[in-house]
């Protein structure tokens, strides 16, 4: 799940708070480890606990219950004031009315407003046939049509003021269903006020809650649909250690996706299937490598929205996987030629690509593409994915330009679908690129250079000879490779 984290001193309280809403009626699991305190002790071991979403509410529906009841239901203070909640919708919908919690002192004539978060104003209404006091409802002459995950404010004018309050109350978010009172701070300040009628309320004080509320029904979205897949249906050469993907066109309750994968003969592929809220996409995660030169179908189903509808039927498509590879094999043929041959950058630098292998073999020689104006000694580096150094070589007969080889003096051996990164010094810069160029991975047989996502970044550099390259820019292959024998 993406996100941040966070640790407030004064409370020793950690805290991640994710990127995006979480899905309904989901189980997830949180988990802290590794704290250390100021003479060196570390928590005995990770500790995790896990909850369980609420379900979708069904709208018409509002921040706050009827049940809910003011701390202060007559704040005193007798000047005339327009006071206001910032809120947010995770679905689209329409707002039909306003409600407020009056005091008895709250007297006179009662004005509501819903306004876009930038202060436009989208509609008013006038309160009629109140009640004393408790909560009060009025709805639009039209309901008013609001987005999903977007800021608006709703606010009343109370023309005497004595108005009902809590203090501190926004501290935190109140959520309630689709709907979300924002906490203070995540779109400026909350509860919101200002004195005088049909003003935009802007000012804050306490993040205190004036308790006004919208009624709130949700527009139906339209069912989930599958936009893209990957690999795409009826690929062929897919790498055997290839994870299908599905991605939908809005986002879906990631427990109500489910994922299949069958061979040709209809037999269930053992594997993981997971969902990322962040990117919509759903994804299938076989237990072990696929066969070579076989064809599997990808099915995804019941992939629901949070407005309860569901994808119109299930979603298949198909592909095949590569033959088995002869080796030795590299990730780029002898006929690849780079878009920049040589890079303005005339620096010392390491330059680098992450690789895996569907299946264990030894690296025996290390290759990269050169240009006329790379001079010098080059130097290439083979390390494990956390940057311990396996093997090198000094380059040496080197051409003018083109690929240049040179085989380690002591074969690596490499273990299947498991990161290495291969990197080459460049003790003049001028070296060959492609950028943007692992956006996706480049798969030839056996060996994968990694998409940039699967395993951090790719490609990579540092300014530096032996230094294990970590930094990346703009996706960038260097055009540096290794020659493996399977087995």
């Amino acid at each position: 799940m993406p996100g941040t984290t966070s640790y407030t001193t004064g409370t020793n309280t950690a805290k991640f708070t994710p990127t995006a809403a979480l899905a309904y009626s989901t189980v997830y699991t949180a988990t802290v480890s590794g704290a250390t305190n100021a003479t060196g002790q570390t928590m005995a071991a990770p500790y995790s606990w896990s909850f369980t979403t609420a379900a979708a509410s069904v709208c018409p529906c509002s921040i706050f219950a009827s049940t809910a009841v003011p701390a202060t239901a007559n704040t005193a203070d007798g000047n005339a004031v327009q006071l206001g909640m910032k809120f947010r919708s995770d679905v689209p919908g329409n707002v039909t009315g306003i409600r407020f919690y009056k005091g008895s002192a709250n007297t006179g004539t009662h004005t509501g407003y819903l306004w876009s978060g930038t202060g436009s104003l989208l509609a008013l209404l006038t309160f009629t046939g109140e009640t004393a006091s408790g909560w009060q409802q009025a709805s639009f002459a039209a309901p008013v049509a609001i987005s999903a995950n977007t800021t608006y404010v709703v606010s009343y004018y109370a023309p005497r003021g004595n108005y009902s309050s809590n203090g501190n109350y926004f501290s935190s978010t109140v959520d309630r269903g689709p709907l979300h009172a924002l906490a203070d701070g995540t779109a400026g300040g909350n509860g919101v006020y200002r004195y005088g009628n049909a003003a935009f309320p802007t000012d804050s004080w306490n993040k205190s809650n004036y308790w006004v509320d919208v009624v709130m029904s949700a527009t139906a979205l339209p069912a989930p649909a599958v936009s893209g897949t990957a690999p795409a249906s009826n690929a062929t050469g897919v790498p055997a250690n290839t994870a299908p993907t599905a991605n939908f066109n809005q986002s879906v309750g990631a427990a109500s996706v489910t994922f299949t994968l069958k061979d040709a003969a209809g037999t269930v592929v053992p594997g993981t299937s997971s969902y990322a809220t962040a990117t919509n996409t759903a994804k299938f995660t076989p237990a072990s490598a696929l066969a070579f030169n076989a064809s599997y179908t990808a099915t995804v189903s019941g992939a629901t929205n949070a407005t309860g509808q569901t994808m119109a039927g299930a979603y298949s498509w198909s592909f095949t996987t590569t033959s088995n590879q002869v080796c030795p094999c590299t990730v780029f043929s002898a006929d690849d030629v780079p878009a920049t041959l040589a890079d303005g950058d005339p620096h010392a630098v390491q330059l680098g690509m992450k690789f895996r292998s569907d299946v264990a073999g030894t690296v025996t020689a290390i290759r990269f593409y050169k240009d006329a104006s790379n001079t010098g000694v080059h130097t290439g580096y083979l390390w494990t994915g956390t940057g311990s150094l396996l093997g090198s070589v000094t380059f040496s007969n080197e051409s003018a330009s083109g690929w240049q080889q040179a085989t380690l003096d002591s074969p690596v051996p490499v273990s299947a679908n498991t990161t290495y990164v291969v990197s080459y010094f460049a003790p003049a810069g001028h070296y060959s690129s492609n950028s943007a160029f692992f956006t996706s991975a480049a798969a030839n047989g056996h060996l994968q250079g990694l998409a940039s996502g699967v395993d951090g970044l790719n490609g990579v550099y540092r300014y530096g000879d032996a230094a294990f390259p970590t930094d990346s820019y703009n996706d960038s292959n260097y055009w540096v490779d290794v020659v493996m024998s399977a087995g």
